[in-house]
C-alpha cells in the first residue's frame, strides 16, 4: 500500500498542452507542452510520426523544442510554417519503471494560405454589342480555404444575379483555385464602366481587386 501511494505521488502530468492554432503560411506558431514530474522520454508527434527526443529535432530545421527542463517546458516552435505543418500535433511522454507514459491532446494546425491575385480570362478590355449575351470570368488561384469572390458592376455594387462560384482542388489536396462567372447582357448604361473582381480569403489582410472596362456598342 505504501509502495502505491509513492508511486501514485510521482506519477507524469500535463500541466500545460497543445491546443488547435489557424496561422498564416510563413508566419511562426507555439505548441506549449508542459510537464509535471518528467521521467520518460518526451517527443512530439506529426500526424502519428515521432519527432524525436533532442530539443534541436535534427531532420527538422524549423522545429524546436523551446523552454528549459527545469521548468518542465517543451514546447513547439515552428518558425515560417509551410503546408506540411497543416497536421496533428501530439506531446507524448513514455513511460518509466512504476511510471505511466502520457499524451497530450491532440492540437490541430490549420495553416492558411492568400490566394494568388485574382485574373480576369478577358483581360482588362472587353469590346461587346448592346444585348449580346457576355460572361465575364474571374479566378484566383491556390488560396487555402478557397478564395470568396465577387463581382462588383459599374457603381461599385455587389453582383447577385447570374454568377456562378465553383472552385478546384490543387494537388497537394490543401489548396484550391475559385472561379467566379458572371453571365449578362450588356446595354447602353455598362458603356465604359469598370466591372472589379473582388478576391478574400483568411490570409489576406484586405481584399485583392483587378479590373476590366466594358466597351459597349
Amino acid at each position: 500500500m505504501i509502495q502505491t501511494l509513492l508511486t501514485d505521488s510521482v506519477q507524469q502530468t500535463f500541466l500545460r498542452e497543445p491546443e488547435d492554432k489557424t496561422v498564416i503560411l510563413g508566419e511562426d506558431v507555439l505548441l506549449p507542452c508542459r510537464v509535471k514530474n518528467k521521467v520518460g522520454m518526451l517527443q512530439w508527434t506529426r500526424e502519428g510520426f515521432g519527432l524525436g527526443s533532442d530539443r534541436e529535432l535534427i531532420g527538422f530545421s524549423r522545429y524546436t523544442m523551446v523552454g528549459n527542463d527545469e521548468e518542465g517546458d517543451f514546447s513547439l516552435q515552428i518558425v515560417n510554417v509551410q503546408l506540411d505543418d497543416d497536421a496533428e500535433f501530439q506531446c507524448q511522454v513514455g513511460a518509466a519503471e512504476g511510471v505511466k507514459g502520457i499524451r497530450s491532446k491532440t492540437a490541430l494546425i490549420t495553416v492558411t494560405v492568400p490566394p494568388e491575385p485574382p485574373q480576369i480570362v478577358q483581360g482588362s478590355s472587353l469590346l461587346t454589342t448592346a444585348g449580346t449575351p457576355v460572361q465575364l470570368i474571374c479566378e484566383a488561384h491556390a488560396g487555402k480555404p478557397p478564395a470568396e469572390l465577387s463581382w462588383l458592376d459599374g457603381e461599385g455594387d455587389v453582383v447577385t444575379s447570374g454568377t456562378k462560384y465553383q472552385t478546384r482542388e490543387l494537388s497537394d489536396g490543401k489548396r484550391a483555385n475559385a472561379i467566379l462567372k458572371w453571365d449578362f447582357k450588356p446595354t447602353r448604361k455598362h458603356h465604359m464602366k469598370n466591372f472589379t473582381c473582388r478576391s478574400e480569403n483568411s490570409a489576406l489582410k484586405q481584399p485583392a481587386l483587378t479590373t476590366i472596362r466594358i466597351e459597349v456598342k
